[in-house]
């Protein structure tokens, strides 16, 4: 018996319909939330970081910002418990210092990225140099390695702690941007430094990326440090997929301008690319003249490195509508050669003129790829609601976005489970809880996936 062209199109249109929302349902049922209790709340950023060892152990840090009626500010370390959603007593307490990252190399240690002041009282009151007018202004960039019984193993200071001269390199005010990982044998740091290019104490400061290398005794690694001049203050990165190589990637907003890709071997820079914006087509000669931050090219929260590809996902315009400043941006693809950073594909995820999509963060997720990201409201101010998606290898769509109760924004520290599952963690203003998002893999292979597939638009 054959149906009706008109009976029949009805049905076809509501089984697609369900088995989308089967399938976003399915995405959504995955991603759970525990609160985690910390201590002292504070109205500043109250940043944490979960990460795991080889062997499976959790250790959570987090930040208590200074404050007149919190006797105990600073950096805590503690062992995180996910199946209770618990940190144990802290191990580590370091006052008056701020935590910009951790990783765990080893089960006997934990190893951080941390801010501290050095000599700033003299700066204080200098109406020349604003940067330094801040109480809570840190200077010194330091790595810290820490036992899980809480001595300390080593500490090194890496750059800071120069003053103001002509080209001296020290830290921006609360600066938030920096990356620690570790191969096993060394340590990489990728953070943000400032450095004043005059010959006077002036509010004329220059942000840029500062790349080191750190052997397993907190000792710089000879010929590995890189200062590089290209102003941002995006949301920056860095993943280590095999021993002795580093990609980086950050969004600059003039010495180039838009997202820069790099690539070191050994410590060794290999390459620096720009995939995008196209520099020979932007619409002004001065960049950096016309735009007021690096988030007037983009952001970018993280990127993967599989096989012989790296996969990012940025927020950004086409290139004649730079920079953004105002404008809705939309969710660009870009697939790069690991070797040379050519790029493979550049295509747009989204394309809609009144929704700005920002914030976006990308992670393994089993066979595919998670998009995370949220949405600005019309007033370009962010709603922190997180949308999630799955993507393949070529940028389509495996599971269309949806939107969830959950939020992620530009302070939310990603990372991975011991089985794979996707985490991140973030801390709300005023609170002394934890946020900790666990999204779970599917085991095997996700059997419907190829009939959700979403075509994206180039």
């Amino acid at each position: 018996m054959r149906f009706n062209f008109w009976l029949r199109t009805p049905l076809l249109i509501s089984v697609a319909f369900l088995t989308s929302m089967l399938f976003a349902d399915d995405l959504r049922s995955r991603a759970t939330m525990q609160d985690v209790q910390l201590s002292d709340s504070t109205p500043y950023d109250n940043r944490a970081v979960i990460r795991y060892d080889a062997q499976g152990n959790g250790y959570i840090a987090w930040n208590v910002q200074k404050l007149d009626h919190l006797p105990n500010h600073g950096v805590f370390v503690a062992r995180y418990d996910a199946e209770r959603g618990r940190a144990g007593d802290p191990f580590v307490y370091i006052r008056d210092q701020y935590m910009l990252d951790m990783i765990a190399p080893d089960s006997e240690s934990v190893t951080l990225l941390l801010q501290r002041r050095e000599g700033l009282e003299r700066f204080d009151n200098a109406d020349s140099n604003i940067y330094f007018q801040f109480q809570n202004s840190y200077n010194v960039l330091d790595i810290v390695r820490f036992s899980t019984d809480g001595r300390e193993l080593f500490r090194t200071a890496l750059v800071g702690n120069e003053g103001v001269d002509a080209e001296a390199y020290f830290l921006c005010r609360m600066s938030s941007l920096a990356r620690l990982g570790f191969d096993g044998e060394t340590y990489s740091v990728y953070a943000e430094y400032c450095t004043n290019n005059t010959s006077e104490r002036t509010p004329d400061v220059h942000e840029g990326d500062y790349f080191v290398q750190i052997d397993a005794r907190g000792r710089k690694v000879h010929g590995t440090e890189d200062h590089l001049s290209a102003s941002h203050s995006s949301i920056s990165s860095m993943i280590i997929p095999d021993r002795n190589e580093t990609y980086t990637m950050t969004i600059g907003d003039g010495s180039p301008y838009g997202l820069q890709v790099r690539r070191y071997s050994s410590g060794r820079k290999i390459f620096t690319v720009v995939p995008y914006p196209d520099q020979d087509h932007l619409p002004y000669d001065d960049m950096y003249a016309e735009a007021e931050s690096a988030t007037d090219a983009g952001l970018v929260g993280s990127f993967v490195v599989r096989g012989d590809y790296i996969i990012a996902v940025m927020s950004t315009v086409e290139t004649n509508r730079h920079p953004i400043k105002d404008q809705p941006a939309d969710l660009l693809f870009l697939k790069l050669d690991r070797e040379t950073g050519r790029t493979i594909e550049s295509k747009w995820l989204t394309r809609t003129e009144q929704t700005d999509e920002s914030m976006p963060y990308l992670m393994n997720y089993g066979e595919h790829l998670l998009l995370v990201y949220n949405i600005s409201d019309e007033d370009f101010m962010i709603k922190e609601a997180a949308h999630l998606a799955v993507l393949n290898d070529e940028g389509n769509f495996i599971k269309n976005p949806i939107k969830t109760d959950l939020k992620v924004d530009a302070h939310s520290r990603f990372f991975y489970y011991p089985d794979g599952d996707v985490g991140w963690v973030r801390v709300e203003g005023y609170q002394a809880v934890a946020q900790v998002i666990r999204v779970d893999v599917p085991e095997g292979n996700d059997e419907n996936s190829e009939n959700d597939i979403i075509r994206t638009r180039n």
